[in-house]
């Protein structure tokens, strides 16, 4: 990172990306480079339960069903898009559902979904 900021903790320095001067960081854009760890795909492994994910994203999607094998699928999945897009319950759009292993069994997403999904995300 060349536009970065040492901070010290604790005697341990730090290095920060600089803020933008609009102060908005759009890590999926502009500023992807500095701040890509902010982002749901980025790869950083994570263990929660005593399970392991590759990162958030494999976590949130896996926690839409509890069905064992398509958590498995979705932990073993090589890339956070294609985790995505195996997860993804917005069945509405034939173009974003052709992926999703809800798309042909509905009954693998779980009824309480919509009510946990906020916690779920927040627990990552």
């Amino acid at each position: 990172m060349t536009n970065t900021v040492v901070a010290k903790f604790a005697s341990c320095p730090l290095l920060y990306p600089r803020i933008p001067a609009d102060r908005r960081i759009l890590f999926f854009q502009r500023d992807r480079r500095d701040y890509g760890f902010l982002s749901n795909f980025h790869h950083a492994p994570i263990r929660i339960d005593g399970v392991d994910y590759a990162g958030v994203e494999w976590f949130y999607q896996a926690a839409k069903s509890l069905d064992q094998n398509y958590r498995e699928e979705i932990r073993a999945s090589i890339s956070p898009g294609k985790t995505k897009r195996l997860g993804d319950s917005r069945l509405e759009s034939p173009q974003i559902a052709k992926q999703s292993r809800f798309r042909k069994r509905p009954e693998l997403l779980r009824p309480d979904w919509n009510e946990i999904r906020v916690p779920v995300m927040k627990a990552a």
